[in-house]
């Protein structure tokens, strides 16, 4: 079993979802258990700015910082690894030297150290939501089930942010129509007090006493 970021680091998080940002601390985590093909945990990482670190998807440096099992011996050995990515324009592309290798290979266990991180968080919200979960029922009662792909998830997430004025506006709703807009408010007029013929006459005789 993989110990806690605490065991391995002694970090003691300040917040229950507060991410680990020393550099130092990071390098010393050694044990994974993140798994990137899990798409709940791609969207949560990608929503905590952790994800880009491993690479688009698709490429060999995410393939490479997934496989927890190749370590530095195996990044050295590997083409994909030993030169800089370059335009075809500028000629034959540069070779790393062995400290430029040996800095690339601290940024994989940076980034591997970050998402094991992430990972740890995610799993703690993953065990929540399963307590709140009845047998048979899919979603927590605090929310519609989300998108069970990644690709899903990024989309509504993008279509809440268009709803939300954040994004581009959606002129059509599901159904091809278009959005009702939400009635004006308008200002309701200050009500007329009404007028205490009582008070008016109390006044008028006070008036008349001190001013006479």
């Amino acid at each position: 079993m993989v110990r806690t970021i605490q065991e391995q680091t002694g970090y003691r998080r300040p917040h229950p979802k507060t991410l680990l940002m020393d550099g130092e601390l990071l390098l010393k985590v050694t044990e994974f258990d993140f798994d990137l093909s899990d798409d709940g945990f791609l969207f949560y990482a990608e929503q905590r700015g952790v994800l880009w670190y491993a690479g688009a998807e698709g490429s060999r440096r995410r393939e490479f910082v997934g496989n927890v099992a190749l370590g530095r011996e195996d990044f050295v050995a590997d083409p994909y690894f030993q030169f800089a990515e370059t335009a075809p324009e500028c000629g034959e592309p540069h070779r790393y030297d062995e400290k430029e290798l040996e800095t690339a290979w601290r940024v994989i266990c940076y980034t591997r150290a970050r998402l094991q991180d992430a990972w740890e968080l995610y799993k703690e919200d993953v065990d929540i939501m399963r307590r709140w979960v009845r047998p048979g029922i899919e979603a927590a009662p605090f929310g519609p089930p989300p998108p069970k792909t990644y690709a899903e998830r990024r989309a509504a997430v993008r279509a809440e942010a268009g709803e939300a004025g954040l994004g581009p506006e959606i002129e059509t709703t599901a159904a091809g129509e278009a959005p009702t807009k939400p009635p004006k408010k308008t200002a309701s007029k200050p009500k007329k007090p009404r007028i205490n013929e009582a008070q008016v006459d109390l006044f008028e005789a006070v008036d008349s006493v001190l001013w006479p």
